[in-house]
């Protein structure tokens, strides 16, 4: 219990592997919510003044588990408002569930919920890990919803939601910004800042989930932690009259300095972060699975109520381990990575074409639970 606790307002690489992926996903479900379905076991509850964490009833999470769980989420509840000097509304409620969806994600549901499809952990690292970066993650964003409201800038909710994760998780915040500027794909500084759905896919999770974070994190190390702060806490609603020009003007008045200026600064440090040739490598090879159009896929699976072809399912989660393992040197053939990769791309719209077609001419390969 942390009865004792005062309240705060008194006073590897970034993206890997799997992490890609679901943080695209979670992009677009960032305020969703789910309930727990009818004649579901009731959940197993665990709480303190701070939490309340709902287990699912039919999944036997060991005590130690859950209690674990707990402590470290009510952790990260400090470290986020510890940050940000201010309280977020309590209890959070932090509830788990199962899903069948192609990806399922954790997301926020302000003011105090936040919804993990992922399933609880089931080890104590898992635990710590998930509370780390998931949580922390999700938290900032019931933080900032109380801060701005329901419309905010997307570059500066998962900029500031991602660098806190970052920063908790002690990640290098520049490795994945860095390479794109030596790979002449760094978009100009306004552009980042008004990144909007307008991109594609693969773009915008590059650029919310890695560029924007770097930048706010260069004025974090640059001009120390109250400007960052001063910034996250007068950022212009998105919907106001020139909001874009009153972002822009915030950044400059909180900093001293001309958004050129700041622009050439990050780049500098960009180009004094080393970073390999093979980390390169990987990012280009998750531009070509970005053309698989996965969150597609999992709104036409949403909408139908239909199962992915678990043997797709499979394949992609083997291939994202694979460039996950070829980014971090071990021996994986890059040319058979992107053989795969195509073929995942051609495989995703065979299976979007049979999901759009009439039920009775869907091929037996794509009825759930039937392998390919």
């Amino acid at each position: 219990m942390r009865e004792t606790r005062r309240c705060c307002c008194l006073s590897a690489r970034v993206l890997r592997a799997a992490g890609w992926i679901l943080l695209l996903i979670n992009l677009f479900g960032l305020f969703g919510c789910s309930a727990w379905a009818a004649g579901q076991p009731s959940p197993v509850e665990v709480s303190n003044d701070w939490v309340i964490v709902h287990f699912p009833g039919d999944v036997n999470v060991p005590v130690d588990i859950q209690r674990a769980f707990l402590e470290c989420l009510t952790d990260s509840i400090e470290y986020v408002e510890g940050f940000f000097g201010s309280c977020l509304p309590k209890p959070v409620k932090y509830v788990f569930t199962g899903s069948k969806r192609f990806f399922p994600v954790p997301r926020a549901s302000p003011p105090h919920h936040i919804i993990d499809e992922l399933g609880p952990p089931m080890t104590l690292e898992e635990a710590r890990r998930r509370c780390i970066t998931t949580a922390t993650h999700e938290l900032v964003h019931l933080h900032s919803y109380g801060v701005w409201g329901d419309h905010s800038f997307a570059s500066m909710s998962e900029g500031f939601a991602q660098l806190v994760e970052i920063l908790r998780s002690q990640l290098p915040p520049h490795d994945t910004a860095a390479a794109l500027h030596a790979m002449g794909r760094l978009p100009s500084l306004r552009t980042l800042l008004t990144t909007g759905l307008s991109l594609s896919e693969s773009e915008r999770v590059v650029l919310l989930y890695s560029c924007t974070p770097s930048f706010l994190g260069f004025i974090y190390e640059k001009f120390g932690h109250d400007t960052l702060i001063r910034i996250y806490n007068n950022v212009p609603p998105y919907t106001a009259s020139a909001s874009t020009a009153k972002l822009f003007s915030l950044i400059e008045e909180c900093t001293a300095t001309s958004l050129e200026e700041l622009e050439l600064k990050w780049r500098q440090a960009l180009r004094a972060t080393e970073v390999s040739e093979r980390f390169i490598a990987a990012i280009e090879l998750w531009d070509e699975l970005g053309h698989a159009g996965l969150f597609r896929l999992r709104l036409l699976s949403d909408h139908l109520g239909v199962e992915i072809d678990p043997a797709f399912q499979e394949e992609l989660q083997s291939v994202v381990a694979d460039i996950d393992r070829y980014g971090r040197g071990e021996p994986v053939s890059r040319e058979e990575l992107s053989r795969r990769i195509r073929r995942l791309c051609e495989w995703a719209e065979e299976i979007r074409r049979a999901m759009s077609a009439p039920r009775c001419m869907r091929p037996s390969w794509f009825m759930p639970g039937l392998g390919r």
